[in-house]
């Protein structure tokens, strides 16, 4: 009885395959996904490939900010006009800091290296005690 059963099975197997194999090639698997492809050769990648990484997920992207501080009330209007002649006003804002000490600190949004190393010498030539770093930008 068993050996019946598997004869049959294996026939059966023998004569799909055979159907799939040399039946017409256009009811092949492979043809129909051929068929599936939409306009294949139209698609083209705008960005993101494998090669580079896939922005993170829950917003925009977060750019870098030189972190310019703190300063009080009178030398942050001195620093601002100071940064007004180096990045549009735009890429500039403050925030103000409620560390023991307060103040206020300039952020300026992904600066280039002229301006960075422009206000390093703005930092020692007229702010000697602020401070310079790199955090990333508020949204």
């Amino acid at each position: 009885m068993i050996r019946w059963l598997v004869a049959s099975l294996l026939i059966a197997n023998l004569l799909f395959g055979a159907l799939v194999g040399f039946g017409d090639p256009e009811r092949s698997p492979d043809a129909q996904i051929l068929e599936l492809q939409m306009n294949a050769d139209k698609v083209r990648v705008v960005g993101g490939g494998q090669d580079q990484p896939a922005p993170p997920t829950g917003g925009a992207l977060s750019s870098a900010c030189l972190a310019w501080g703190p300063f009080s009330a009178a030398d942050a209007s001195r620093a601002r006009e100071l940064l007004a002649g180096l990045v549009s006003a735009e890429a500039v804002y403050s925030r103000e800091l409620v560390a023991p000490g307060g103040g206020i600190q300039w952020l300026v949004r992904e600066p280039g290296e002229a301006v960075m190393t422009k206000v390093l010498e703005l930092k020692q030539a007229n702010f000697p005690d602020s401070a310079l770093g790199a955090i990333e930008c508020p949204r």
